[in-house]
């Protein structure tokens, strides 16, 4: 029996799993509206139903999913599609080094799917959770969580590919500022200190500076002048 696992015996794990889902459920709601929008637009720029119901499945990531979606109707090169998303996603990299003092006595084998299921919305509210009350077993709270995103989105999946095949002219619609809109709920709730409002400041002033870039750069751009920020800050107050 693993330790950590049981190191918290006030509350049973599958209490913990439900009101990890329970406490996500309105993130999940804001971020299943752009499962469906990254499916449709998907399918107007071309993409196959089966290489976007693919990326839900195993990709799930709701930024790199919508910024493959979008870029594949223009004739920007694969490779830029590529280190676009990989850059974005970079800010996995700062939740799981926050998270990873209470996860790190999990061995791989539970650590590596508790990986593939962190997201914006299962680290905003996981964090949350750290800092209002006693966390018990995070991990298990976490999971139901990371869970119960991953549930709704490939159900939103689904139904972005009916939307996309029902009304192929979507695409037109504006319908990415609901992304918009999402991940900046997202992004603010989840801003907590000086680091993380720099790095926030820094990648929106880059982003208006650079908006007219060719091939995405501005994006990559802003995105690496946060983060470099971030980093560097959280950095110097941990010195």
């Amino acid at each position: 029996m693993n330790p950590t696992l049981n190191a918290y015996p006030a509350r049973p794990h599958r209490h913990l799993l439900t009101q990890g889902a329970l406490d996500a459920l309105p993130l999940v709601m804001a971020a299943a509206p752009v499962a469906v929008i990254v499916a449709a637009i998907g399918m107007a720029n071309g993409l196959s139903p089966w290489t976007l119901a693919g990326m839900s499945l195993f990709v799930f990531a709701g930024s790199a999913q919508f910024i493959a979606a979008t870029l594949a109707g223009t004739d920007v090169s694969v490779w830029i599609i590529i280190l676009t998303v990989w850059i974005v996603n970079l800010r996995h990299v700062l939740y799981a080094t926050h998270l990873m003092p209470h996860f790190s006595t999990l061995p791989q084998r539970i650590r590596g799917p508790l990986a593939f299921i962190l997201t914006d919305e299962a680290f905003a509210t996981t964090v949350s959770r750290l800092n209002t009350q006693t966390p018990g077993n995070i991990a298990w709270y976490y999971a139901g969580a990371g869970l119960c995103l991953y549930l709704f989105w490939q159900i939103a999946t689904v139904a972005g590919l009916v939307a996309g095949q029902q009304f192929p002219e979507i695409n037109d619609w504006g319908l990415e500022v609901a992304m918009v809109v999402a991940f900046t709920g997202v992004v603010v709730g989840s801003l907590k200190n000086h680091a993380g409002w720099a790095c926030a400041a820094t990648a929106g002033a880059a982003m208006l500076l650079t908006h007219d870039w060719p091939n995405q750069l501005g994006l990559l751009t802003s995105a690496l002048l946060g983060i470099a920020v971030g980093v560097g800050l959280q950095r110097r107050v941990a010195q």
